[in-house]
C-alpha cells in the first residue's frame, strides 16, 4: 500500500532495517553469530499497517496488515 520500514531482529538483536515497498522484494540480513543452540525467535516489525476497508472502496475487511511475507529462510 505505501514504503515502509522493516526491522528484523534475532534473539533481541537487531539485525537490520530496509524499507519495502508495494513489490514483492528479496530482503538479506547477516545474522552471524546471533544463532544460539536451542530455540532462537526472529522477530519483524513494520513501521505502517493498515486496514483494507480504509483504502478499498466496499471492502469491509478490518484487520489491520502490514505486509505480505511471501518466504522465510534463516541460514
Amino acid at each position: 500500500y505505501e514504503p515502509q520500514d522493516v526491522d528484523v531482529y534475532v534473539n533481541d538483536y537487531k539485525v537490520g532495517k530496509k524499507t519495502i515497498g508495494i513489490e514483492k522484494t528479496l530482503l538479506r540480513f547477516d545474522i552471524s553469530g546471533k544463532i544460539k543452540p536451542g530455540i532462537n525467535t526472529a522477530i519483524i516489525r513494520f513501521t505502517k499497517n493498515f486496514k483494507p476497508s480504509d483504502v478499498i472502496p466496499q471492502e469491509k475487511d478490518e484487520r489491520n496488515l502490514a505486509a505480505q511475507l511471501f518466504f522465510l529462510k534463516i541460514e
